[in-house]
């Protein structure tokens, strides 16, 4: 039997977790193809729904959670206010959910004599709440209540063994619960990562894209709003001496009209997929027009004199256009990357030499996922041994016991009460156990994690182990990713101001890093080894890897 009063409280308290989980009983409703669901932020919702589904026909249907542990504490006033602020401002709504935790008396077993049941209540106010969508135009709305037992009904089947793992599960998968394990997962790392040096480098953004991060979807809202403000120079057009074909305009301004409809998706739950496909043919549409108009504007230009007088329009019309495409490029780089890619698959696997910096990115990601309020786990392949996958993974998170099903169940609910995906980061499957246990389980992982659209992986693996350790199967079919250290001038740049101006190293003479520093790992050890022996600036011939190496080892014996 689920109790209702032992719900996980989480950080927000047990109220906010009956209206989460509300919420994602709520999102597993089947409705027809074309529906988009909708989580309302903010404590107590917005407009009296916690969330909603937005048919293709375009009504809505809203849920409300109202946490009352028995019939008697029911606060009907409570609910009378959310019901009507959601009729003033939903005119949409053609069905109303009310989630309560308790379950309403029977009509004939009343607490005490003379006194309503809690169905009685629940009709007699459901009148008052008809008459009032009435007065407010809606003809036909449905109001259904979803007691006790309506939700323990939907959370006693196996699809939903997640849901109970999360809620109501005897390890609370909290903030901090993420944070302790990913504490522990840092210092068995040791010299790996050291958040203290951390550069910024270009592949973060793979870890901020697959997992849906509200950073990437201000980027995407960003771009798009960019592109939304343009408005064609009707005025300018219409002085020029001859103007584009009619068909030619209006195919810009529905091609526009197209690409501005895409913000609305961005806010989607995880579990709904973005349709990428569908936002880059829209971007086609919008960059061909464009180029069209920029082409008909160059074409114009050339057939006027020097000193014509609409040349100040005509050229004030071209560079429009010219800002306009630039932003359209913002949008492009988005959503035509890899990054984007990985997000549709929802699993992503990076390789790289020794101490390029894998498991520091790793690490570093999941740090940055937890900070941002997103669940992350990093799971460690020198923890591995040749048992089964899961029973390890149970084990290493404190989960023994726990079904498959369970685990990523529990991290599925875990992303959607965020708003986006779980990250689970498994490095280095080249160690432990190592390449020939990663190739015959990685497969089955990975199929498995499939299943669960509010969780994503990375894995990483040693690139001399690569081949043994990830089968073509799934090499073939997901996204790889190379770590090739500090790639880019302005990564060198930070790392020489991270790694060396706050030691008080000088930097070397141009070229300023020679190649083995690139090395995340053998920088550091360097400027380290200088640091520790007083020096202020890069002793003159240290280059080469067995110069390097036999400098720290020195370095190290003085100690």
């Amino acid at each position: 039997m689920i109790d209702f009063a032992k719900i996980n409280a989480f950080d927000g308290g047990q109220r906010a977790s009956f209206e989460e989980l509300l919420c994602q009983l709520a999102q597993r409703e089947k409705f027809p193809a074309g529906s988009y669901y909708r989580r309302v932020e903010g404590a107590g919702g917005d407009g009296g729904v916690e969330a909603y589904w937005t048919l293709p026909t375009g009504k809505k249907v809203g849920y409300q959670a109202k946490y009352f542990l028995r019939a008697g504490d029911i606060d009907w006033g409570q609910i009378d206010k959310s019901v009507l602020q959601a009729i003033a401002t939903h005119p949409e709504l053609e069905k109303y959910v009310v989630g309560l935790p308790c379950d309403l008396t029977d009509k004939r077993a009343k607490a005490r004599k003379g006194s309503k049941s809690g169905w009685e209540h629940w009709e007699k106010h459901k009148e008052d709440w008809e008459k009032e969508a009435l007065a407010n135009g809606i003809t036909q709305l449905e109001f259904v209540a979803w007691p006790k037992s309506e939700i323990t009904a939907k959370l006693i089947g196996k699809d939903a063994e997640g849901l109970r793992e999360f809620f109501f599960g005897a390890v609370e998968l909290s903030p901090k619960w993420f944070q302790n394990y990913l504490n522990q997962a840092s210092l068995a790392l040791d010299e790996r990562y050291h958040p203290e040096d951390h550069v910024n480098v270009r592949l973060q953004t793979l870890f901020s894209t697959i997992t849906r991060s509200e950073d990437l979807k201000n980027k995407l809202s960003a771009a798009v709003e960019k592109a939304r403000t343009f408005t064609l120079p009707e005025n300018r057009i219409a002085s020029l001496s001859a103007q584009p074909d009619a068909a030619l305009l209006e195919t810009f301004r529905t091609a526009h009209a197209r690409l501005n409809e895409i913000a609305r998706e961005f806010d989607l739950s995880p579990d709904q997929a973005w349709r990428v496909e569908n936002w880059i043919e829209r971007l086609d549409a919008i960059e061909k027009a464009t180029y069209a108009l920029q082409k008909w504007y160059w074409t114009h230009s050339r057939s006027l004199e020097d000193n014509a007088p609409e040349n100040n329009d005509l050229r004030k019309c071209i560079d429009d256009a010219e800002k306009f495409s630039s932003s359209l490029s913002e949008f492009a780089d988005l959503i035509r990357s890899p990054y984007m890619i990985a997000e549709q698959q929802r699993f992503a696997l990076i390789r790289g030499a020794a101490g390029v910096g894998k498991s520091h990115l790793l690490a570093q990601c999941s740090a940055d996922a937890l900070k941002a309020g997103q669940p992350a786990l990093l799971l460690l392949g020198q923890r591995f041994n040749d048992a089964d996958l899961w029973t390890q993974i149970a084990s290493q998170l404190g989960l023994s016991g726990r079904t498959p099903e369970q685990i990523l169940g529990a991290l599925d609910a875990a992303g959607k009460s965020c708003g986006v995906r779980s990250l689970v980061s498994i490095d280095a499957i080249n160690e432990g156990v190592g390449s020939r246990y990663w190739r015959d389980n990685i497969a089955p992982f990975v199929h498995k994690l499939q299943d669960y659209t509010a969780v994503c992986c990375v894995v990483s693996c040693r690139t001399e182990y690569f081949d043994s350790a990830v089968p073509d199967g799934v090499a073939n079919k997901f996204q790889i990713f190379d770590v090739r250290g500090f790639e880019t001038s302005e990564e060198q740049l930070a790392a020489a101001r991270i790694y060396l101006d706050k030691r008080g190293i000088a930097r070397p003479s141009t070229p300023w890093l020679a190649p083995e520093f690139i090395n995340p790992l053998f920088l550091r050890s360097v400027c380290v080894s200088l640091e520790r022996d007083g020096k202020s600036e890069f002793p003159s011939g240290l280059t080469g890897t067995k110069k390097i190496l036999k400098y720290y080892l020195e370095s190290m014996g003085r100690k």
